[in-house]
């Protein structure tokens, strides 16, 4: 799994920044409600103010941005946990011309700080012949520490490529991982692929 992580990159025009109304940061807390079909971004270049939690709920529809992950953060300056209710469904698939890959929720915390995701959202991601996770979660260095906890569905199909519903990326970080899952896990990478739950 070496040279997985896939990610996150700049922003697309139609996400929803943490830090706007519709993803306000009170207490260190963005709560993003709402319409979020364009996906949601809280990297540290698009809201560089203390920010360790990341809490998605009471949204009007599904989340199915373009080509590009659904809720996604790279940040260097704490740590980070993303909440994603269960009552949130995201759809996504990897477009090739964005230079963005398509997880359904990505957190990356760099500079030895922790990362966390805990969802209950019904994933689907489709990976295009694309690497693609349905979660992925990675830290680089020191003891930087890795929760997923996971209790939705998760979908992932690509084909050729590698497919994993579930990803932790731990880098050089000499710190823990920690998975549990009680949602159904289902990867398709067809021929020449490898699936991973």
């Amino acid at each position: 799994m070496a040279g997985f992580v896939l990610a996150a990159g700049t922003v697309q025009a139609q996400q929803v920044l943490v830090g706007t109304v519709e993803c306000p940061v009170v207490a260190e807390e963005a709560v993003c409600t709402g319409d979020l079909l364009d996906g949601v971004i809280g990297d540290q270049t698009i809201f560089a103010g203390a920010l360790s939690t990341i809490t998605i709920r009471d949204v009007t529809g599904p989340i199915e941005p373009a080509g590009i992950y659904g809720i996604g953060a790279d940040r260097s300056n704490g740590s980070l946990t993303i909440n994603v209710a269960d009552d949130v469904v995201i759809n996504t698939y990897d477009d090739p011309a964005i230079a963005n890959p398509a997880q359904g929720i990505i957190a990356i915390v760099r500079s030895g700080f922790d990362a966390a995701v805990d969802s209950g959202a019904a994933i689907t991601v489709d990976g295009r012949g694309q690497p693609v996770a349905g979660i992925e979660v990675a830290v680089f260095s020191d003891a930087s520490n890795i929760g997923i906890v996971n209790r939705g569905s998760v979908t992932v199909s690509t084909t050729d490529q590698f497919g994993a519903a579930l990803v932790a990326q731990a880098g050089t970080s000499s710190g823990n991982i920690d998975i549990t899952n009680s949602g159904a896990l289902d990867v398709t990478t067809g021929p020449g692929g490898r699936a991973m739950g």
